[in-house]
């Protein structure tokens, strides 16, 4: 699998592939998409810890920290 990585303005849902990257991309791809969900009160810090509890992120294989892990200063 390759990789290409640009900045897009997202219009009506749509995102445009810059013209240098479409010659390349067909078929199926896997698409993720970094933003900055901007807060109703700019006053108001974004609550992260919130919104990973109301949707997680999928982990394959999840390992569960040891106390050693957990406590581990260095």
């Amino acid at each position: 699998m390759s990789t290409v990585k640009f900045e897009a303005t997202v219009d009506n849902g749509n995102i445009v592939i810059p013209m240098k990257f479409r010659k390349n991309i067909q078929g199926k791809v896997e698409v993720v998409i970094h933003f900055e969900k901007k807060s109703k009160n700019e006053d108001e810090p974004y609550d992260i810890i919130s919104e990973l509890m109301k949707n997680p992120l999928p982990v394959s294989d999840p390992k569960p920290l040891t106390r050693d892990e957990i406590y581990d200063r260095t």
